[in-house]
């Protein structure tokens, strides 16, 4: 028996003795790594004090997100966010991706709906008055705050939830992120329902104040930050303005506005710089790690936690593992920050591929050494392909309201873009897709229509033709062109 308990402890100290060498050696080798990414870092002028990045206060009389109504709004559990049985939610989601190919009433979207509508409401989905009608029910009750928002937003300067520091770096701005979503919804619905009843002015208030939000989000430092602002951008202010665009209902004033509003977007350029403070936000939590409960640090942003096995190895996970994760991803972003051409507004596909072959190489590659890094990372390509469509589009849409205002003028179409310039736009933009090259553009019918288009994400000219995914129903970024369509209204030919 002696033997045996003898065998135990040399086999316990041998274990123990591996274990703190093995600690050793990755404490040595993480710090090593660690080292090498935040001197590269240092190299590309990318701070890694969290606090560089975190914006001032704003004082409540100047933050939009104190106002009591944006409180009542979210306290009231708007209706679409909580329940898939609200037919506002089923539209709102149908109108981001319908608007771009120009159908304005999804019907396709609505087939497999349709039971589940007419049994519940008595609703025909294919009757348009009937569904709209259900729509506007639906918002009655958040009017009144919609309303007092959309008559306050101009007068705030910011948009910021409260932050004393105390936060996890990455979880804070995801907070805002579900109201915004939810109100930007609202919002696109109110105003296509202004536009049906005529009522341009109110229409103009909710696109100009979506505008407004999605650019004071734009200004925040957070990924998540551009994330919704780009969504908000993408899914409710687009298709209001182009549902006003397609009936003609926009007045030289407010497609004037449109023109100055979109001009002015540039959200790759934000995501890129996003990234950067992505970084810093990620060393400051890392590089802290005994600090924070790893187990709530890697709960993920719906509130799951790790599972328990998972939860031991993190709590157990040596200094230099942690540091050795984190250097891989800082590598990972160094190669994303490297490759943005601010001359262009766009980045360099090469250097993309190389992001993309470091992301798919670690996932294969992790095992468990890198298991957190292949967590983190490989989030961002996507990211930038969406910041890229949303640039290709606001300027194609600047392009659009400036077209639409020499229509109105000359009640005919130019022969091709420079004839904007300088009267109707002091500069025509180039196409973000391909570096900054003028977009593709011709006249059709007796120059009573238009097409417009971009590259696309494989920064080919598919000849303006949209690659829709295999169920027909999304449109994709990353093949065929990204097409403005050509605003069919009743009195343009």
């Amino acid at each position: 028996m002696k033997r045996i308990v003898k065998a135990l402890l040399i086999l316990l100290g041998v274990l123990i003795g591996a274990y703190l060498v093995a600690t050793l050696l990755i404490n040595i080798h993480g710090e090593r790594e660690l080292q090498k990414a935040l001197a590269r870092a240092e190299a590309q002028g990318i701070s890694m004090d969290w606090s560089d990045y975190v914006p001032d206060p704003i004082p409540n009389e100047e933050n939009l997100y104190a106002l009591p109504e944006w409180e009542r709004f979210w306290n009231k559990k708007y209706k679409f966010s909580q329940t898939d049985n609200s037919l506002s939610k089923t539209v709102s989601f149908l109108y981001p991706e319908d608007w771009r190919t120009g159908n304005l009433f999804p019907e396709r979207w609505f087939a497999h709906k349709q039971k589940q509508y007419k049994n519940r409401l008595g609703l025909d989905l294919n009757d348009e008055a009937a569904v709209w009608g259900q729509v506007d029910q639906e918002l009655a009750p958040y009017r009144e705050d919609l309303d007092a928002l959309v008559q306050t937003a101009w007068s705030r300067s910011g948009f910021q939830l409260p932050y004393d520091g105390s936060e996890s770096p990455f979880m804070f701005p995801l907070l805002s992120f579900g109201q915004m979503r939810n109100f930007g919804r609202a919002l696109c619905l109110d105003g296509i329902l202004a536009l049906q009843a005529s009522d341009t002015e109110r229409a103009f208030g909710s696109l100009q104040t979506l505008g407004r939000i999605s650019a004071l989000n734009s200004d925040a430092p957070f990924v998540t930050s551009q994330m919704a602002s780009q969504v908000i951008f993408h899914n409710n202010f687009m298709p209001l303005f182009y549902s006003g665009l397609h009936d003609g209902l926009w007045s030289d004033e407010q497609l004037a506005w449109a023109e100055n509003y979109l001009g002015d977007i540039h959200y790759l350029e934000r995501t890129f710089w996003s990234v950067r403070s992505e970084m810093a936000a990620i060393y400051s939590a890392w590089n802290e790690w005994l600090d924070w409960d790893m187990v709530q640090m890697f709960t993920d942003c719906e509130g799951r936690p790790p599972n328990s096995a998972e939860a031991f190895g993190l709590n157990l996970a040596p200094d230099g593992y942690v540091k050795a994760n984190l250097a891989k991803v800082l590598e990972g972003h160094e190669i994303l920050v490297s490759s943005f051409n601010p001359e262009t507004g766009s980045f360099d596909p090469e250097i993309m591929k190389a992001y993309n072959q470091f992301d798919e190489e670690l996932d294969e590659n992790a095992g468990i050494f890198y298991a957190l890094a292949a967590m983190t990372i490989g989030v961002f390509d996507g990211s930038v392909s969406y910041a890229l469509s949303c640039d290709a589009y606001a300027r194609m849409g600047a392009i659009a309201c400036a077209l639409e205002r020499y229509k109105l003028a000359e009640h005919t179409y130019p022969d091709n873009l420079n004839i904007l310039a300088p009267t109707w736009m002091a500069d025509i933009p180039g196409d973000p897709a391909a570096d900054g090259a003028p977009f593709h553009y011709e006249v059709v019918d007796n120059r009573a229509a238009y097409r417009l288009w971009s590259l696309g994400g494989n920064r080919l000219d598919d000849g303006g033709i949209v690659a829709l995914e295999d169920s027909g129903s999304k449109v994709r970024n990353d093949a065929g062109d990204w097409v403005f369509p050509y605003p069919k209204a009743p009195n343009q030919g």
